[in-house]
């Protein structure tokens, strides 16, 4: 069975007992109502998939696969929530700052241009353009994320670190510090708009993070492109 076109899971179909079947369908005619004609019919039979191997593609098309107990013990992405113009505002307030950490920490030396393209609680993804190839690049944050108000620290991090990379001159960095208000998003784990404000001030303080390792942490993957972690 596909799942969204990254899921693949596999495993042996049963047969759902007449009483369960009887809970189901409620449930089910309520999501598909269109259905409702087939699933009162004679002819309508339920089936439990019992899950053995499941495949998962990831951002950069490479798959994965996974034990069950890995996907089903998975806990949601606190910033899955990010819209496609959440994580393009970021790019542009960090501007040249997320070419110079794609080139200190992702190791894309040679990039002329970056654009962010994902953000998760892993870390940073961004097309990288380079002499001869253009692809995506990851740079993992120091920790796992619990919660989307510690995402301006990660950000403050990997902007220290790579500011302190021999891949940053003086002058190039630039920090930029607005305030605007979001409608619709309140609390603290979803202000959003004030994720980048006072990450660092001009006076080089910020969140209390000296180092970043370039690996990716422990629940990432040894390559850090995120492949072969459970799946959140």
């Amino acid at each position: 069975m596909s799942v969204a076109g990254q899921l693949l899971l596999q495993g042996e179909l049963l047969d759902v007992p007449g009483l369960q079947q009887l809970e189901l369908q409620p449930r089910f005619v309520a999501l598909h109502p269109t259905l409702t004609q087939q699933v009162e019919s004679l002819d309508f039979s339920w089936f439990r998939m019992s899950v053995e191997r499941v495949r998962w593609t990831d951002h950069e098309n490479d798959e994965h696969w996974l034990r069950p107990e890995d996907l089903f013990g998975a806990e949601p992405d606190p910033l899955a929530d990010l819209t496609a113009d959440d994580i393009a505002d970021v790019g542009e307030r960090l501007d040249d700052e997320l070419l110079l950490i794609f080139r200190s920490l992702g190791g894309r030396w040679l990039a002329r241009s970056s654009e962010l393209v994902h953000i998760d609680r892993y870390g940073i993804v961004a097309v990288v353009d380079e002499p001869g190839r253009r692809s995506r690049a990851r740079v993992p944050f120091p920790e796992r994320l619990d919660s989307a108000g510690e995402l301006h620290a990660a950000l403050g991090a990997l902007l220290r670190a790579a500011r302190s990379s021999p891949q940053a001159g003086p002058g190039q960095v630039r920090f930029v510090e607005t305030s605007r208000a979001v409608p619709g998003r309140e609390g603290p784990d979803l202000a959003f708009a004030t994720l980048l404000d006072g990450v660092e001030g001009n006076g080089g303080s910020g969140p209390n993070v000296e180092t970043v390792d370039g690996a990716a942490h422990g629940d990432s993957s040894s390559d850090g492109t995120g492949g072969d972690r459970p799946v959140t």
